[in-house]
């Protein structure tokens, strides 16, 4: 059964201590066997002095016994006895040094890391490895959880009081991390919610990146026309930041095909209601070889218009096309 307190055959047992040589003094130094001795308190002890037993006249602190005035060189100390108290399962304040309370981890028989609860600041646990400081959980001076550097600089990853999202302590010293610092690398950061950049209002809230591929499709044709050309392959790409959307695509004709100057390209990978327009090449028009002209983004929720200045559609032509636009 485990217990707090002397050896279990010190429960009931007497303990005879040196007898002590009187001098005219008040206080004197316990011992047994020649060796300071401590006892539980002054009421475990009985003293004999010229044959007369003291008990509870004297004080005692530590080791020392004080009778509270002099005992004259020419007494006698007959006998000390100090009898034993019984388990203590609760040890006093102050009584458990840092020594007893150090935990080792072994690791093969060898000791690798000790928790060792610090005297400089009450709110620390240190982590040791052989003795030696090399890291700390305790609660910093802004009343912040912090784990990792050490018990000086209380450097490391901190959780706030107001929210348990950790945040990396800008200390530059050999126990902490500088995001700014480029010897530091970060493999891989994965948020499930959203990043505040540069504030912490709604507008600086990024919560989203994304890139992807889309295939553009083209539709009736407008303004009185109809007949949309076929085209033998289309691709698409997009890289999504935020609500920004910037978008590319590719459409290809492998016959000469004619057609209005004004169709749609479906499939757009995020509706918008925002108005907005880029460019288009094509790479083969009737009258210099190639031709210019616009998408047109937001008249209709996935789709955008393609306006081009040359209807003429030979072999081989590619319309190739982007646009940015804000997603809803």
């Amino acid at each position: 059964m485990p217990y707090i307190g002397r050896d279990t055959d010190k429960l009931s047992n007497v303990e005879v201590l040196d007898n002590i040589t009187f001098d005219g003094s008040s206080s004197y130094t316990l011992q047994k066997g020649g060796s300071n001795f401590t006892p539980s308190s002054a009421n475990t002890l009985l003293v004999s002095i010229d044959g007369v037993v003291q008990a509870g006249n004297f004080t005692v602190s530590g080791s020392t016994i004080d009778f509270g005035t002099a005992v004259a060189g020419t007494s006698t100390c007959d006998f000390i006895l100090h009898y034993g108290v019984g388990l203590i399962t609760t040890p006093a304040d102050g009584t458990v040094t840092n020594d007893k309370i150090n935990y080792p981890l072994a690791k093969s028989g060898a000791t690798v890391s000790t928790f060792n609860r610090t005297t400089d600041d009450g709110d620390i646990l240190e982590l040791q490895k052989d003795g030696t400081a090399v890291g700390s959980i305790g609660v910093n001076n802004s009343d912040n959880i912090f784990i990792g550097g050490n018990a000086s600089n209380h450097s490391g990853i901190e959780f706030g009081t107001e929210s348990m999202l950790p945040r990396i302590n800008n200390t530059i010293s050999s126990n902490s991390v500088d995001l700014g610092n480029s010897s530091v690398l970060w493999k891989n950061i994965y948020l499930s919610g959203g990043l505040y950049v540069g504030g912490t209002g709604s507008a600086n809230y990024l919560d989203d990146y994304e890139e992807g591929t889309w295939t553009p499709s083209l539709s009736e044709t407008v303004n009185g026309f109809s007949g949309a050309p076929t085209p033998s392959s289309t691709e698409g790409k997009y890289t999504k930041i935020g609500r920004l959307v910037y978008l590319t695509g590719k459409i290809i004709f492998d016959s000469s095909q004619s057609h209005t100057a004004y169709s749609y390209i479906d499939g757009l990978p995020f509706s918008t209601s925002t108005q907005s327009a880029g460019g288009v090449y094509n790479t083969q028009g009737a009258a210099d070889g190639n031709a210019t002209g616009f998408v047109r983004v937001g008249l209709s929720s996935n789709r955008c218009s393609l306006v081009e200045n040359d209807v003429a559609i030979g072999g081989s032509t590619v319309f190739l096309f982007n646009v940015t636009y804000i997603a809803d």
